[in-house]
C-alpha cells in the first residue's frame, strides 16, 4: 500500500544502511502518490476542521491550499517517469496509469478554475 507510513520505513531502512540509498527514490515516489491520493480525498475546509490538521494535502481545495503546486510535481515527475517492460527490456515513455493520473490532474484543476469562476470559494475533492 501506499501511505507515509511506507514511505518512512523505507527512508528509516536506508539510513540505518538495510537498504541502497537508490531506495530512497521508492520512498520518494511512494509520499507523492499518497500526498497525490490524499488531495483527491479532502472533505472540508483546513480552517473548518475542529482537530489539527495531520496529512496537509486531505482538505478541500482552496485558493490557498498545497494541491495545485504538489499536482504541478506529479505531473513534472509522471512526464519524467520511464516504463521498462520485464518481459522485453523495451523502455516506454507513457503508460495507461500515467495518462490517467495526468488527465485526472488536468480534469480537478479545470473544474477548480470553473467553479472560481462561479464564485465559490471551495471544491471537495471527495464526497463527505
Amino acid at each position: 500500500m501506499l501511505s507515509a507510513h511506507v514511505a518512512a520505513g523505507i527512508y528509516v531502512h536506508c539510513d540505518g544502511g538495510r537498504l541502497p540509498a537508490e531506495a530512497r527514490d521508492t520512498a520518494d515516489a511512494v509520499l507523492m502518490f499518497d500526498r497525490l491520493f490524499d488531495s483527491f480525498n479532502g472533505t472540508k475546509k483546513a480552517a473548518s476542521m475542529t482537530q489539527p490538521v495531520l496529512k496537509e494535502y486531505r482538505v478541500a481545495m482552496e485558493e490557498t491550499s498545497k494541491q495545485a503546486q504538489l499536482w504541478d510535481e506529479v505531473t513534472d515527475y509522471l512526464d519524467s517517469l520511464v516504463i521498462v517492460d520485464p518481459a522485453t527490456g523495451e523502455v516506454q515513455r507513457t503508460s495507461p496509469f500515467q495518462k490517467s493520473l495526468q488527465e485526472t490532474i488536468l480534469a480537478m484543476r479545470i473544474l477548480w478554475e470553473d467553479l472560481q469562476q462561479e464564485g465559490f470559494d471551495c471544491l471537495p475533492t471527495r464526497r463527505g
